[in-house]
């Protein structure tokens, strides 16, 4: 069952002001002493509701990062190799829709560490 961000916060489902206005099931159903023993199931039963959207979530994350992995290829560059830089990277701040992606051609002048170089 798929939970809403306002259930795993209070332990229930709004109802909207159209359900009031225009009869639902969940309002011509509606008996407050049933109610408040289901409320209070609901809230013993809350930890475990965002338990299991936390394990969903965990593999849904592990999902998306093992599909980018499967992708990506790694470049290793060599000392005296010619790359571009990603504009956003080094200036954030001065970015507008058309300014280029890239900027210069720069070369490796040193290796760090590994996909960390010294460009010039």
């Amino acid at each position: 069952m798929r939970e809403t961000p306002f259930s795993l916060t209070f332990g229930m489902e709004a109802v909207i002001p159209v359900e009031i206005v225009v009869p639902s099931v969940r309002t011509e159903n509606f008996d407050e002493q049933t109610n408040s023993e289901r409320l209070h199931a609901n809230l013993d039963l809350l930890e475990e509701d965002r338990e299991r959207v936390r394990v969903r979530m965990a593999a849904y994350q592990h999902k998306v990062v093992w599909y980018y992995n499967i992708r990506v290829r790694n470049k290793v560059f060599r000392i005296d190799d010619l790359v571009l830089c990603k504009t956003g990277v080094s200036q954030p701040r001065e970015r507008d829709k058309l300014a280029p992606n890239w900027k210069g051609l720069y070369q490796v002048d040193g290796i760090i560490k590994p996909r960390t170089d010294w460009l010039k």
